[in-house]
């Protein structure tokens, strides 16, 4: 949790100066040379197996998927507060629990599904008086 926060205050610090694909530019080849490493030594060597067809598919939208979100975070870091930006990143769990749900067929409990109403709910809350203050600040209401 330390690492994730010391990551939003540098982005959001950085997000500043430079445009969002260089900013996605950056991240994405420092996480390749931190984890290629990792992932070599876990396969057993530096040059795994070719991927087949299917493998290159799912490749793609383990790229695609969280890559969007990722660079919707790096963008939105110039527009909204730190503080809400880590806190819509509450919704992660809820939203990767839902398509789980809907993909996978993965089951859901009552209470797995009020605790994601519940933090959902909370955060347009947060999200819509947030966006008040600002239009009260712009507007010097």
């Amino acid at each position: 949790m330390v690492l994730f926060t010391a990551y939003f205050v540098v982005v959001k610090d950085v997000r500043a100066r430079i445009d969002t694909f260089t900013l996605q530019t950056i991240t994405m080849a420092l996480g390749a040379v931190v984890l290629l490493p990792m992932a070599a030594i876990e396969a057993g060597g530096l040059v795994p197996a070719w991927p087949s067809w299917t493998e290159w598919g799912w490749l793609a939208l383990l790229l695609a998927i969280p890559g969007t979100g990722h660079l919707l975070m790096n963008w939105a870091h110039l527009h909204v507060s730190l503080s809400l930006a880590g806190m819509l990143t509450l919704a992660i769990p809820a939203l990767s629990a839902l398509g789980a749900w809907l993909v996978l067929d993965q089951r859901l409990t009552m209470v797995q599904a009020i605790g994601m109403a519940v933090v959902i709910a909370s955060l347009v809350v947060v999200v819509r008086l947030d966006a008040r203050l600002h239009v009260d600040q712009i507007t010097g209401a």
